[in-house]
């Protein structure tokens, strides 16, 4: 160390360009998210969002049928906002979805329902089954030993040496 500079509030010159550019991404934030809104309520209102996308010179992209584990280029993962598509029905239009850096506005053109009888599932049910039956044990497991733990503490049939405790957790991290 050569030289320790006290803390100190910046002055508005040193800063500037910082606070320029931070400004400049909220405002355009801002603009994106009011042009999502006006996109999905012009598209609301008639029905079609190709329609209200090249009146806004917005881009409208199509995708595959897909499932709710599986990405959608320029969208991501349809686990987090795009998860309302699951919700809708064939036709309709979402509102606008914060991607992020992006917003969206999706429509349903197509959707296939999962069948009963599809053979598929048949083969995968009784793995299925196991799986979640598998899972729910094992949650119970890890409760069970929790509380039964705690309790244990609590009623002072089991004793925890901290600082032995502490020494391990040291080691280890």
């Amino acid at each position: 160390v050569t030289k320790v500079e006290p803390a100190r509030t910046p002055s508005f010159e040193e800063i500037k360009d910082r606070v320029a550019t931070e400004f400049k991404n909220q405002r355009a934030t801002d603009v994106l998210r009011r042009k999502a809104q006006e996109l999905a309520d012009r598209a609301h209102a008639e029905h079609d969002l190709g329609k209200a996308a090249k009146e806004a010179g917005a881009t409208v992209k199509t995708s595959e049928l897909v499932s709710r584990t599986q990405q959608v280029p320029d969208i991501g993962s349809l686990s987090g906002p795009a998860s309302v598509a699951f919700t809708m029905k064939q036709g309709e239009i979402s509102g606008p979805l914060n991607m992020g850096a992006s917003q969206a506005v999706l429509q349903i053109v197509e959707r296939q329902e999962p069948s009963a009888n599809d053979a598929e599932f048949a083969k995968q049910r009784d793995q299925l089954r196991e799986r979640l039956a598998s899972q729910k044990r094992q949650e119970v497991l890890t409760l069970f030993v929790t509380d039964l733990n705690t309790r244990l503490e609590k009623e002072g049939k089991v004793k925890i040496n901290k600082t032995e405790m502490d020494n391990l957790t040291k080691s280890r991290s």
